[in-house]
């Protein structure tokens, strides 16, 4: 099934974030819009865009879950002691529904990443900013990849997927999905090594 992803947030967000969407619309654009509607309803929709643009630069703060937290990090600080090459990410506090875990085969380069989509089912390689590239990427790639490995452009980025067990990171203990996290891990490094192929 077709479908796009729309990010929408403010533009202060948008102009941080290296989330992957087709397209994406900041909050001020949609207040710029009500208000252009020039109407009592575009007037109050623009008042609700402004008031949330203004608790966004308050700040926002999200409600820490545990059970992720410790998730990630057991997950994170396996990686570091026995696939140091992955270069995983610092650990962090995470909400519930942050289960991207995030490996940086070139430290140096941070707009490519591999990264395990705990609750997609899938570990990719991401690579941010680099659509127009696609047919140029994909010829480069051609040699060390084969039908098990997807190949798409979403958004700005180029993405490499490959399916993943499924593991629930806030029901199971890391302990009990060794053997999934292994595969996933396996995945990753099968990943780093089409990369490091590639870019030889």
């Amino acid at each position: 099934m077709d479908f796009i992803t729309c990010l929408v947030a403010p533009k202060r967000y948008l102009d941080k974030t290296s989330e992957v969407y087709h397209t994406q619309l900041s909050y001020e654009e949609l207040m710029a819009y009500f208000v252009s509607i020039d109407s009592a309803r575009g007037i109050y929709k623009a008042k609700l865009m402004k008031s949330a643009i203004d608790k966004q630069r308050r700040g926002y703060k999200s409600t820490i879950c545990n059970e992720m937290t410790l998730f990630a990090r057991l997950y994170l600080d396996y990686v570091q002691e026995r696939y140091p090459e992955l270069s995983p990410e610092s650990p962090k506090p995470r909400a519930a529904g942050n289960t991207w875990i995030r490996f940086y085969p070139n430290p140096k380069d941070k707009s490519t990443q591999i990264v395990h989509q705990i609750y997609g089912n899938y570990i990719k390689i991401m690579m941010y900013e680099q659509s127009e590239k696609f047919e140029l990427i994909v010829e480069q790639f051609a040699p060390f990849v084969d039908d098990s490995i997807s190949i798409y452009v979403s958004g700005k980025s180029i993405i490499f997927e490959v399916g993943a067990p499924e593991i629930d990171p806030i029901n199971q203990r890391f302990g009990d999905v060794l053997s999934e996290i292994e595969e996933s891990i396996g995945i990753a490094l099968r990943l780093k090594t089409v990369l490091d192929s590639a870019f030889m």
